[in-house]
């Protein structure tokens, strides 16, 4: 069932029941699910055998984000959560069943324009002109903004899929599900134009890597989201901090759609 919170955000409750293995303590959402880690997102019931039983957060679990236990390096999206982790180890066949709150917001999602902030490259090898057909080669992109929601960069991961098990539950057999977006970055609430640099977020240890982005509008009273943009925005520190912007192929994919 949907729930209309404003004329521009519905909600809407989705549920997994998942059959724990002895020692399992981490329920993760489906793939590509994200919901924000505050108390009325979610709801977690624990059936051991007489019928489910409603748990309490603190008490009995809590929000499981990646950003916890990585060094997750950029702040506006640590309350972006993948799951829950419960207090106590559930015994074989012990059945969790979570609900969570996810929301659309009825927008057309933004669409990334590049502009250029660096300093003329000179072409390889000494010769006139510059690089990649202009003067400035563009690092960064904007993206206009809507009031009262902000804009969220979602990059896709850098892992393939596997499998892998984790040492706490030697007999749990985790499955990546392979490259996929995430939501990696928030700009401030406006309504006016962001302009989003990825080199100030994405360097460090990751400076000679490619990177791809997609960008959507959120609420951050609500954790809704729009859908995100056609558009991709591909950026490579190992080309001099080269940006480019494309449309993705319109065929419906789980790798266009997420």
């Amino acid at each position: 069932m949907s729930t209309v919170v404003s004329p521009l955000v519905t909600l809407r409750w989705e549920q997994i029941d998942r059959v724990m293995v002895a020692g399992q303590q981490g329920v993760f959402l489906p793939w590509g699910a994200y919901v924000l880690a505050t108390a009325p997102n979610i709801e977690v019931q624990i059936d051991q055998g007489a019928g489910f039983v409603l748990q309490a957060f603190g008490a009995d679990y809590a929000f499981q984000t990646r950003q916890q236990s990585n060094g997750w390096s950029q702040a506006s999206t640590k309350d972006v959560s993948t799951g829950v982790w419960l207090n106590n180890p559930s015994a074989a066949g012990d059945i969790v069943r979570v609900r969570w709150r996810s929301g659309s917001i009825l927008l057309p999602p933004p669409s990334p324009i590049a502009v250029s902030t660096t300093a003329p490259v000179p072409a390889p090898g000494g010769s006139n002109g510059f690089r990649y057909n202009g003067p400035y080669p563009p690092d960064a992109f904007t993206v206009a903004e809507r009031f009262g929601f902000q804009v969220e960069a979602w990059r896709m991961s850098m892992h393939g899929g596997q499998k892998r098990v984790p040492a706490a539950v030697p007999t749990f057999v985790q499955l990546r599900g392979g490259r996929r977006l995430f939501p990696y970055w928030r700009s401030p609430a406006g309504s006016g134009e962001t302009t989003i640099v990825p080199s100030t977020f994405v360097g460090g240890a990751s400076a000679r890597k490619k990177f791809v982005f997609r960008v959507c509008y959120y609420d951050p009273a609500t954790g809704a989201r729009s859908e995100l943009s056609a558009e991709r925005v591909y950026f490579s520190w190992r080309d001099d901090k080269i940006l480019t912007i494309g449309t993705l192929h319109p065929a419906a994919s789980v790798w266009v759609t997420i």
